[in-house]
C-alpha cells in the first residue's frame, strides 16, 4: 500500500513538472521594497519572456543570487502565464572616490554594489588602495563615523582612514574593531572639550588639535 501511494505521488510530481516545463511565460513582473526593479535586473526578467517556467527558474535563480545589489529574491508563477519576481535591493551608503568618475558604492554591511560614474552619497577619497580586508573594514567605518557624526573630507591611504569630526582632525586605522575605535573617539573628543574650557590637560585652549587612534593609545596633538 504505502509503495502504491509513494508510486502515486512521484507520478503526480512527474505530471506537475512535465506540465510546468510546457506552460509559457506569457509577461514578467519585477518589483523591489522600492518599487519597480532596478532596469538590469527588470530587463533581465524580461529576457524570459516566452520561455517555459520550469526551465525560468533555476537560471533566473542562479543570476539573482550572484548579483551583489540583490539581498534577497522570490520567484513564483501566477497563472495564467505570468512570471513574477519580488527582491530586496541592497542600499548603498557610502562610495569610494577613486578619481576620474570612478566610484565603488557599498552598503551598510560593507558588500561592494559594484562601480559606477556619478554617485551622491557621501565618499571617501582613496589616495592608496589598502589590502582588500582592510579596505572593506574601512568603508564599513567610513559609513559609521558619517552616520553618527556627519564627518567630512574622508581619506584613504594604505595606512588608515582620516576624517574631519565636529572639526576635528581625525585619524583612524583601517583594521580593528568599530565599537572600540568610536568609544576612543568619544573619550578623546570629551578630553577636547576640557582642553577648550581651559582644563589641566597640558595643551593650549583654542587650538586646533588631531586625535589619532591608530596606536594602542589614542593621541592628541596640535596642528
Amino acid at each position: 500500500m504505502k509503495k502504491k501511494l509513494a508510486l502515486g505521488v512521484l507520478g503526480l510530481v512527474i505530471l506537475l513538472a512535465l506540465g510546468l516545463s510546457r506552460i509559457k511565460v506569457e509577461r514578467a513582473v519585477c518589483t523591489s521594497q522600492f518599487g519597480q526593479c532596478p532596469s538590469a535586473v527588470g530587463e533581465q526578467v524580461a529576457e524570459y519572456t516566452g520561455t517555459s517556467y520550469f526551465s525560468v527558474k533555476g537560471d533566473l535563480a542562479n543570476w539573482l543570487s550572484q548579483n551583489p545589489r540583490i539581498e534577497l529574491f522570490r520567484i513564483r508563477f501566477n497563472l495564467p502565464g505570468v512570471l513574477v519576481v519580488e527582491v530586496n535591493e541592497r542600499k548603498p551608503e557610502v562610495a569610494a572616490d577613486f578619481g576620474e568618475n570612478r566610484y565603488f558604492i557599498f552598503d551598510k554591511n560593507g558588500v561592494n554594489l559594484g562601480e559606477v560614474d556619478q554617485t551622491e552619497l557621501p565618499t571617501v577619497s582613496v589616495y592608496e588602495l589598502p589590502e582588500n580586508s582592510r579596505f572593506s573594514f574601512a568603508m564599513l567605518l567610513s559609513r559609521a563615523i558619517i552616520k553618527y557624526y556627519g564627518a567630512s573630507n574622508l581619506r584613504l591611504d594604505k595606512d588608515g582612514l582620516y576624517a574631519v569630526i565636529n572639526g576635528v582632525e581625525t585619524a583612524f586605522p583601517a583594521e580593528g574593531d568599530i565599537d572600540v575605535l568610536l568609544g576612543s573617539l568619544e573619550v578623546s573628543l570629551s578630553q577636547l572639550n576640557e582642553v577648550r574650557e581651559d582644563s589641566t590637560i597640558s595643551l593650549p585652549a583654542g587650538k586646533n588639535y588631531k586625535v589619532d587612534l591608530r596606536y594602542r593609545h589614542p593621541t592628541i596633538s596640535q596642528i
